[in-house]
């Protein structure tokens, strides 16, 4: 279900929809909430030839930039991520960890 939502929100985000940019929030506030301190989640997020971890790694690059946008993602990608390897080494394959190690140190 989450990886339709990704889908979903991301085949649809270009347009002046506001609804499908609140779903895709939501849907990273659940996410990081699912996962939270929980292992068995956070392997389940992993799991695919395009898991979960992938989609949110590769989301618009505005998610990646804008303050607003980061504060949304960053914190459910530290959360799917915390004691993780495999998490780990799945989100460094697809994007700059820096991002998040220097994201948890100005916050």
């Amino acid at each position: 279900m989450l990886n339709f939502l990704l889908v979903y929100c991301e085949a649809n985000l270009d347009g002046e929809n506001d609804d499908v940019k609140e779903l895709l929030h939501e849907t990273l506030l659940f996410i990081g909430y699912f996962c939270l301190l929980n292992e068995e989640n956070q392997k389940m997020l992993q799991r695919g030839e395009n898991s979960v971890i992938q989609k949110l790694s590769n989301l618009p690059v505005m998610y990646f930039i804008e303050k607003r946008l980061k504060d949304i993602l960053f914190p459910t990608l530290i959360v799917c991520t915390y004691l993780n390897d495999r998490s780990v080494d799945i989100l460094d394959q697809e994007m700059d960890i820096n991002m998040l190690i220097k994201f948890l140190q100005q916050n």
